[in-house]
């Protein structure tokens, strides 16, 4: 079991992002996607908070697609290009090995 957190920016081209617009598109991937979903406040520019996501699979190959399907639907919803995103992902059995 593979667990990742992944980050997305999005492109500053498509104008300041709002909180309620925020919000509805966690919503929306919450629903579509069964993960978590949250914005928080990027350091580098306040206009244009990071979408962070925390997923699970059983392997790191559909982690690794269903953060691809994210980012599709962020596009494709109309919310903005995703201009970065970057995924973490750790097998859950490494965070409970004795070392």
């Amino acid at each position: 079991m593979y667990v990742g957190v992944m980050r997305v920016v999005f492109a500053e081209e498509s104008g300041p992002i709002h909180p309620k617009d925020a919000k509805n598109l966690c919503l929306k991937i919450k629903q579509r996607f069964a993960v978590l979903a949250s914005f928080e406040k990027n350091s580098e520019n306040e206009d244009h908070p990071c979408l962070y996501v925390t997923l699970m699979a059983s392997h790191d190959i559909k982690l690794k697609t269903l953060s691809d399907n994210i980012c599709e639907f962020c596009e494709s919803s109309g919310f903005g290009r995703v201009a970065d995103q970057e995924l973490f992902l750790r097998d859950i059995r490494s965070f409970f090995s004795k070392t």
